[in-house]
């Protein structure tokens, strides 16, 4: 339904334009009634490996292979000396093959999992629909960071705990819950970072670097997909290539670290700037980046302009205001505490 009223279709035939633009546009182009959508069957298992590498450039190296030839990758950057690389694909039972079951509370979080396989190169099978949400409990391992405590992350009945406590938060209050974004990333970053395939290595050392933050996250996020995905980055426009995610949720380690200025400076390096955290560049910043003229004139020529929000008023950008400190706060755990008993 578009702004001023009228209902149409838009598909690869018709309206092609609105259709490109919709993903990543939140409601500001019109309301979407009906979705047509591609289904393909699956198997009931995902047959995985897992693999460690002790060099970043040996990672590297076999992330982009397994690419080629794998229906599902990821990879998780332990330390600067232990990166673990994970391929899956549909399958169906295979005799004498273990199963994990990745959604079973208390059993170890997919991570860690990941991390005792990869020791001795093996393999294993996730029935499918576990597999889609194997990163739910205990959200990825922030559950085990807040905790910060070995009975509770090592332990089956910890664990348990954690799955528990966040299933019934997250339904109540999200996932950043009622503490102020800006005390958050003091001290714990919560930012998905997109960088074309062939910087993959580089983003991982910048973080290493200048944040100080492990576990971190990796994933194939296609040929130039952002969370604003109407809006293609200049600098993939003109050279499209696969983006893959850098997810970084985790307490940085670096001495003097400033959140502000590190914010700033991350957003400003990577391929595709992530909008899942929050923005700490400037809107004149971020047009810079983003081509923002087709959507814009999709929004004029499809009644949006008067009738729904403006895109830049949903996102949040994160401003230095005079006199903030920018130091991480001692302690921040208990913080973290007061504002959960305080809601």
């Amino acid at each position: 339904m578009l702004g001023n009223g009228e209902v149409i279709e838009a598909s690869a035939q018709e309206h092609k334009d609105l259709l490109s633009q919709l993903p990543g546009s939140y409601g500001t182009l019109g309301v979407v009634t009906r979705v047509t959508l591609q289904v393909r069957d699956a198997k009931p298992f995902i047959r995985s490996r897992y693999r460690h590498f002790a060099k970043l450039s040996d990672y590297g190296a076999a992330f982009r292979e397994a690419l080629v030839g794998h229906e599902f990758v990821e990879g998780f950057v332990l330390a600067r000396d232990s990166y673990v690389l994970v391929t899956g694909d549909y399958s169906e039972p295979v005799a004498g093959m273990p199963v994990f079951h990745a959604m079973k509370a208390g059993n170890p979080w997919y991570y860690q999992h990941a991390e005792i396989l990869a020791k001795t190169d093996g393999e294993d099978m996730i029935p499918s629909y576990e597999y889609m949400f194997r990163h739910q409990r205990g959200l990825l391992w922030i559950a085990g960071i807040i905790a910060d405590l070995g009975f509770f992350s090592h332990t089956d009945w910890g664990r348990a705990y954690l799955d528990r406590e966040v299933e019934r938060r997250v339904k109540v209050s999200g996932f950043r819950g009622s503490m102020p974004v800006e005390i958050t990333e003091r001290c714990l970053v919560n930012q998905d970072m997109g960088m074309r395939l062939s910087r993959l290595e580089e983003g991982i050392e910048y973080v290493q670097k200048n944040l100080g933050v492990h576990p971190l996250w990796n994933c194939p996020a296609g040929a130039g997909v952002t969370d604003l995905a109407f809006a293609v980055p200049r600098k993939l426009a003109a050279s499209p290539e696969m983006v893959v995610d850098i997810g970084i949720y985790g307490e940085p380690t670096l001495r003097g670290f400033r959140v502000f200025d590190a914010m700033r400076a991350l957003q400003s390096f990577v391929d595709v700037p992530s909008m899942w955290g929050v923005c700490y560049l400037t809107a004149e910043e971020l047009r810079g980046i983003y081509d923002f003229e087709s959507y814009e004139a999709v929004q004029r020529k499809y009644h949006a302009t008067d009738a729904f929000v403006p895109l830049e008023q949903k996102v949040r950008f994160m401003s230095a205001r005079p006199g903030m400190k920018q130091t991480m706060i001692p302690l921040w755990r208990l913080v973290k505490l007061w504002y959960d008993l305080k809601a």
